[in-house]
Order: structure tokens, then sequence, then C-alpha cells
């Protein structure tokens, strides 16, 4: 079987690294199909080696943004259709063909596509156009693709009840990530937040996009200085990130609180594990995920966890997490300082994410990739009878 596997847009975040697990892992398990992979031209995905007797690989290299993302969609892709002859395709970023020449799965990344703009966030007219876009293509697609791979049940139900799709839907397993799985911490604190070494520290693994609340995560810090004197929140963002990046790190210098706040950057993932262990709590005011693989990394590295009271951390976190609304800023405080005040409920909450990682994402990338492949190779065997 020939799979054409469209995963170019899964260039950050959570997207990225759930590519790279499943490529690496097919890699390993599938040794009958060929592949012609379209992925980012990025050093994560070049180092995984993809290339060999049954890959063809196509680095693609952003240019002119979301014009020359269109243009490449529109035509290069096409083209590379027609030459490769996929039995199927798979578009792992959202996205597959309108009109596709054989049987499609296509696998849901982006939760943008299934909220409104109270979870979206202020997006930039541009972003707005963009996401209009997105929607128009997901939804002219879908009446041609055969199967489509959800990462939760509650993105399911949106996708059938948005959308009104009918046809074959899996929710696929989900499991902590390889690299986080085969780190382990060195003890020390990492030196950006070793000077805080007596301070309660809330550690927000995220890049900066508008839904991710961390503007309300500021408002929090800033509004109850005195409540939260010997708290600090650390975050990982970049100015380039996001132009309300910049804006935000401005906003933290301005309000006095970068002795409170604490900008770490983006983190290697050799670098989590210091990170995980050496903070007390996770705080995620996200409004909007597909899902996130940062709350079984936490559930792994035993750091108790506060988040949104939405749908999608509710599935994923069941009672091994403390909800708060993410629109808020006391009912955050208020969450924060319940758990710091509660050793008791600390311990509770480490030990039903424990308990939780293993009962219900105990399974490995290979078995995720295989239960994929399984559904891939189960559009094209009805066709060749």
């Amino acid at each position: 079987m020939r799979i054409l596997v469209l995963a170019h847009a899964l260039r950050v975040g959570g997207g990225r690294v759930t590519c790279m697990n499943i490529l690496d892992s097919l890699k390993r398990i599938d040794e009958a199909n060929e592949y012609c992979l379209v992925v980012p031209d990025q050093p994560e995905y070049r180092a995984l080696k993809l290339g060999g007797e049954r890959y063809a690989v196509h680095y693609y290299r952003r240019r002119c943004g979301h014009l020359g993302r269109w243009f490449f969609d529109r035509f290069t892709l096409r083209r590379m259709c027609s030459h490769f002859q996929p039995d199927v395709i798979w578009g792992m970023g959202n996205l597959g063909l309108i009109s596709p020449p054989c049987p499609q799965a296509v696998s849901i990344q982006n939760p943008y596509l299934f909220y409104n703009t109270k979870n979206t966030g202020r997006l930039s007219f541009t972003d707005q156009l963009w996401l209009f876009f997105l929607k128009r293509h997901f939804k002219r697609q879908l009446p041609a693709t055969d199967l489509v791979f959800c990462q939760t049940a509650t993105m399911q139900e949106r996708l059938r009840t948005i959308f009104g799709y009918k046809g074959r839907a899996a929710v696929t397993s989900k499991v902590v990530s390889a690299f986080s799985a085969s780190m382990a911490a060195d003890g020390k604190p990492p030196a950006p937040i070793s000077p805080f070494a007596g301070k309660y520290k809330l550690f927000y693994l995220a890049r900066y996009y508008p839904h991710k609340g961390l503007e309300v995560l500021v408002e929090v810090m800033d509004q109850y200085r005195e409540e939260l004197a010997d708290t600090i929140a650390v975050i990982t963002i970049a100015p380039e990130q996001h132009k309300n990046a910049a804006r935000l790190l401005d906003r933290i210098k301005r309000c006095g609180l970068q002795d409170r706040i604490i900008n770490v950057g983006p983190l290697k993932q050799e670098q989590l594990a210091d990170y995980y262990v050496s903070c007390d709590c996770l705080v995620m005011p996200t409004r909007l995920e597909s899902f996130s693989g940062t709350y079984l990394e936490s559930m792994h590295f035993g750091l108790p966890i506060l988040t949104s009271d939405l749908d999608f951390a509710r599935e994923v976190c069941s009672d091994a997490a403390l909800y708060f609304d993410p629109w808020n800023a006391e009912s955050i405080k208020d969450a924060i300082l319940r758990l710091k005040n509660d050793p008791d409920l600390r311990k509770t909450l480490v030990e039903r994410g424990r308990v939780r990682l293993s009962q219900s994402f105990g399974r490995t990338w290979q078995d995720v990739a295989k239960e994929m492949k399984k559904g891939l190779e189960s559009l094209v065997a009805p066709r060749a009878k």
C-alpha cells in the first residue's frame, strides 16, 4: 500500500510532537507499506531520518506566509499526488484534499475549527481570514473523507455536531510523549528559577497563542500580589511567536512583575524534566485544546494540575485536576491558594494522576501507530476485493 502523508502544517507545539512520535513509530513497525511524507523542513524532522527504500520525504519550507501555503496545497500537492499515485491519503494536520483520487483519512489537530471566538481569543484580521479558509476547506473535504482520527471523544462529538459529519471516526489512543517518558531529572533546579528556591512555583509550559490565557495569568499575579506574595509563575514563551507575545512580555515589565512571572523562553525536550520536578504545580488557563500532552507529562512527573473547567480538560484529567474558570482571575487565584494550602489535596491529585495515566494512557506510541495504520489499511482493503 502506498500512503501519502500530509504533515507539513505541523510545525510547532503538540501537533509536531504527536506527528514526530507517530512517524518515528511507523518507521519501526511498518515493514510493508510505502510512504511519501510531506513534513516541515525543520531539524527536528530531519533528525528522525525518515528517508529510506520505502520512504520518499519532501521537506516543506514555508514561504510567503498563508499565500505560499495556499499555493503549495492547491498546486504542488496535486502534482505530488499524481506522481506518487497513493492508495490512501492521510492528512495528519487537519486538511486533506477536496477531491482525492483515493480513500482519505484526516487527523484533527487544530481545535480552532471547533470552538467559537470566546475560546479562541482575539485574533488578527489575517488570522481570522486564515481560520475562515481552514474551516471552509475542512468542511468541503469532509464528504470525500473516509475516516477522521480524533484525539478525544470531545472532539469527535464536536465534529459530528458542528460539521454534521456522519462518516467513520475513531478516537485514537493517547500516551506520554516518547521524549518525556525517557527523560529523568538530575535533581537540580534549572538556573533561571534557582534563585526562587523558597517560592511556590506555578509552571505553564506553552507556546504563545491567544487561547492559552497567558494574559489572565498576568492579571492574577498583578491583582493578588499580597495573597500570592510567595508565589511565582514560570512561563515559556518567546516574543517572536506572536505580536501579542511581545506585548505580554512588555506588560510584565511595565507592571513590575519580572520577579513574579519568570519567562524562561521555549524549552527543549531534554530540559522539561528538571522544570516539572522543580515546580509545585501545573497551571493551564487554556481555553481550547484538541488534546494537550502537557497534562500527561504532569501526571508522569507527579505534578498536580490546575486547569480550565472546560470539556477537553475534563475528559483528559477527570478527577486528577483542580478546575477553575479560565476567564476569571479570582477563580484561578482561589484554586492556587487552595492547592498551596492543602498538602493532602496535592497528594491526592498526584496519586489520581498516576492512576489515570496508567489506566487510561498506558499504551505506547507504537501501539498508537499500529492502531492508525490498521485504520488506513481498512480504507484500501474493501476496494482491493
